[in-house]
């Protein structure tokens, strides 16, 4: 609710002339953002129609910052249905508030950022995670609990993300996630 009450506060100050930042920019007026947030997203990997169904996974917390300085920081593990195995990615760069994006790089490769409303999208290219080498049994294990097509076709976006680590992030930025009591995560707002 304090959330929602935010945004509408920022819409209006925006509305009648004022300045604001979109979500997940530094604070409305220039306050600093001082922890990440984090969010629930997908991760779509660009494959042929075929495979379209297999090709998007859910990303249980994806961390997203933006200081007063404008620089941004995207951070979040790879899907393990996608790769196997545990990768971490972290970007960095300088975002810009008024056009709403950024370039960002990491270790990884590079993200280049929009944040449109409460749409973030970050299209990413990791060539630095080469050589990729997935562990497709893994794949093909959390396919068969996770994937209710064909678990092949999985296996068969991972080999192609393997030899080409590129995709795109998109997360809602106006529901956040915090770990619960379980270790697991749920929405700030409850569900």
């Amino acid at each position: 609710m304090n959330h929602q009450l935010f945004l509408l506060c920022a819409l209006t100050v925006t509305a009648c002339g004022g300045t604001s930042s979109p979500p997940g920019a530094a604070g409305a007026g220039g306050a600093p953002s001082t922890t990440p947030s984090s969010f629930t997203a997908t991760y779509r990997v660009p494959v042929p129609p075929a495979l379209s169904a297999a090709a998007t996974f859910q990303l249980t917390e994806v961390d997203w910052r933006v200081a007063t300085d404008g620089t941004a920081r995207l951070a979040y593990t790879l899907p393990l249905g996608l790769v196997g195995l545990e990768i971490r990615v972290d970007f960095t760069g300088q975002f810009d508030a008024a056009t709403g994006t950024g370039h960002l790089v990491g270790t990884a490769g590079s993200a280049d950022c929009t944040l449109a409303a409460a749409a973030l999208s970050c299209s990413e290219t990791m060539n630095g995670l080469l050589p990729l080498t997935p562990d497709l049994a893994v794949v093909e294990s959390v396919a068969s609990t996770e994937f209710a097509g064909p678990v092949q076709d999985r296996i068969d976006v991972a080999k192609l993300f393997s030899g080409d680590p590129i995709g795109v992030v998109s997360a809602d930025v106006t529901t956040e996630t915090e770990a619960n009591s379980t270790g697991g995560q749920k929405t700030k707002n409850g569900k």
